[in-house]
């Protein structure tokens, strides 16, 4: 290269980079400029978008708010597709600032999924971060994979874990292994465990105090009963098969407080889980049958299924503490005497009952029937409602006739059963609330008793997910 080729290629170079230079001292000015830009925006869209402007505090309230109820155990759960780890993720990306205030809310990621697949070192890290964000708050974990029990129990850590969801597809899916990763929760207090036997899983069973099984064969039931000696809460649902198979062996639970049993009941012979099972701290007691058609009155060729009247009432006598009853199945006479020594003050009967026998009870209440009773919620079969509903308001009638009376003498005497503060009678289907047309009703939401008498949306009693 020419001396003349080398200085021209030179003063190209030196040309280029004065360009660049420029044009870097433009960009960098076109930064300086978003700044206030982007804040100027931000300022307009916090006077216009009123959840921007809420306080922090608000703001986590709502997020916290918003969380479905999928796998708590405290409560009732709402049928949502999202659980409270997917929730919690959707929140914070929807905006730097809610995923700032997110991060600082420690509830919202005390309840999540775990996958332990494909990857183990990625599910410690996700269990590690999680941890982290919690503070010092106890975790829930819900998992459906099978591969868990394959794992050896160092592989995780789990001490700060407070409530516990395993799930299997089937039974075969965890037949001869068994999880051990679990069995040294020290904070673990509740379990929901589906089609997973008791012999499947090692738990630090006598630190829980709620359980949850689902899809259980009836000696599975009373096995878990037994390791889980120190529970207050269960909800049990059990298959109707294999009962043949049940040692009728008599469980006593010294401290269960609060039973949800999804039971079979109707023409299936064997063994009930109520004939074998005493729980004399037991206060309060919702029974389900699986295979009973609420709606039995529309199909006049089904017999309604019954609870098994000797066994369900043999049962609630080993109770002598039993203060709440609700029943989406009835007895076979539907007669309320049976009930007569029991100290309930809360009574719901969801499956629908004639006329005669909703009559029945209510009119018991002016005798000493049910003499702690307070609340009563009866539904009334809707096939004996006619255009104008007439059934639902006969019972309606009797009842606050009934009440009447009863309340007036316990004013008068508080030795007499004591007084109804709460009357719900509802239907199927039956259109809006009547009590307000039906004088005698009105004396008692007069001297204070909460009344609704009016309709209910149809829909099958199926049992809740956790």
């Amino acid at each position: 290269m020419s001396p003349l080729e080398s200085a021209s290629t030179r003063a190209e170079i030196f040309r280029v980079e004065a360009e660049i230079a420029l044009h870097t001292a433009a960009i960098k000015t076109l930064h300086e400029r978003l700044v206030p830009l982007r804040s100027q925006l931000q300022t307009i869209v916090d006077r216009t978008c009123a959840i921007q402007r809420l306080p922090v505090e608000l703001l986590s309230e709502i997020f916290i708010l918003s969380l479905p109820e999928e796998l708590t155990m405290l409560g009732e759960m709402r049928d949502t597709p999202l659980t409270p780890a997917t929730q919690t993720q959707r929140l914070a990306v929807v905006c730097s600032r809610w995923r700032k205030v997110a991060l600082r809310i420690q509830p919202l990621w005390t309840e999540f999924a775990l996958s332990l697949s494909p990857c183990i070192v990625s599910a410690t890290e996700k269990l590690r971060v999680t941890a982290e964000r919690a503070g010092a708050l106890y975790l829930g974990l819900d998992t459906c994979d099978m591969a868990i029990m394959d794992r050896d129990a160092e592989s995780l850590h789990f001490v700060v874990l407070a409530t516990l969801v395993l799930f299997a597809e089937d039974r075969g899916a965890a037949a001869g292994k068994e999880i051990r990763m679990f069995a040294h929760a020290p904070r673990l207090q509740g379990a929901m465990l589906t089609t997973i036997s008791p012999l499947a899983v090692q738990l630090p069973w006598a630190q829980l105090i709620r359980l949850r099984v689902e899809n259980y064969f009836l000696p599975d039931a009373h096995d878990v009963l037994r390791r889980a000696a120190n529970i207050t809460w269960a909800h049990i649902s059990l298959t109707p098969h294999d009962r043949e198979f049940f040692i009728p062996l008599t469980t006593t639970h010294m401290h269960l407080e609060y039973l949800r049993l999804n039971e079979c009941y109707g023409s299936v012979e064997g063994p009930h889980v109520l004939e074998h099972l005493v729980c004399p701290a037991l206060r309060h007691l919702r029974l389900y049958s699986e295979d009973a058609d609420t709606e039995y009155f529309a199909h006049e060729d089904e017999e309604p299924i019954h609870l098994p009247e000797g066994k369900f009432f043999t049962f609630i006598q080993r109770s002598p503490n039993l203060t709440s009853l609700e029943l989406d199945t009835i007895w076979n006479s539907q007669s309320p005497l049976p009930l007569q020594p029991l100290p309930i003050t809360h009574l719901k009967i969801n499956a629908d009952l004639s006329e005669a026998a909703a009559s029945r009870i209510v009119g018991s209440l002016e005798n000493w029937c049910l003499a702690k009773l307070t609340h009563l919620e009866l539904c009334v079969a809707e096939n004996q409602l006619g255009t104008t509903g007439s059934s639902l308001k006969t019972v309606a009638q009797a009842a606050g006739k009934a009440i009447v009376r009863r309340n007036r003498a316990y004013s008068l005497n508080p030795s007499r059963p004591h007084a109804i503060q709460s009357l719900r009678l509802v239907a199927r289907g039956y259109p809006d609330a009547v009590h307000s047309s039906i004088a005698e009703l009105a004396a008692l939401e007069q001297s204070g008793v909460n009344v609704f008498v009016g309709g209910v949306e149809k829909k099958h009693t199926d049992p809740v997910r956790l």
